[in-house]
């Protein structure tokens, strides 16, 4: 890890704009609020890497024509969530969706994006995680401990 200080909406704005002409895209809207920033302590590329699986998958979930909503916050400790609308994730699955090669059901979770991602924002001092009903889409979180990793920009 190559660690440096970045700023969070340009890593994440930069991460749309390679996207934005791509297909992944294409098939709902997007929405990036951004109404404050915050500099992140890290490796900007795994960083990078990390938030456009995210969105991916995000996108990807989403039916097509709908509003896909990423927002940076920062009221009670640095937050990323990104909310579609999609289907939502069966809730037996849920609590093992960072698991690698795992089988809940009878069913496969085979990916590795999620728990490489996972892995990515733990080296950040964050922690993603994932609220989801069936039918009511799905919010993915990225929640940055209070342990100095980023501070708000001035």
């Amino acid at each position: 890890m190559t660690p440096q200080e970045f700023s969070l909406r340009e890593c994440i704005s930069g991460v749309l704009a390679r996207y934005r002409d791509t297909e992944t895209l294409a098939q709902a809207q997007f929405y990036f609020n951004e109404p404050t920033d915050s500099i992140i302590h890290g490796d900007r590329s795994l960083f990078e890497t990390m938030m456009a699986e995210l969105i991916n998958n995000a996108v990807e979930a989403a039916p097509k024509d709908s509003q896909v909503v990423l927002s940076i916050q920062n009221e009670s400790g640095l937050r990323v969530e990104i909310e579609n609308p999609g289907a939502g994730i069966d809730e037996k699955l849920v609590p093992h969706i960072f698991e690698r090669f795992r089988f809940v059901d009878g069913i496969p979770l085979i990916g590795l994006d999620l728990p490489l991602a996972q892995r990515i924002a733990k080296m950040h001092g964050a922690e993603i995680s994932i609220r989801s009903e069936k039918n009511s889409g799905n919010i993915v979180v990225l929640a940055f401990a209070d342990s100095g990793q980023h501070f708000a920009a001035s």
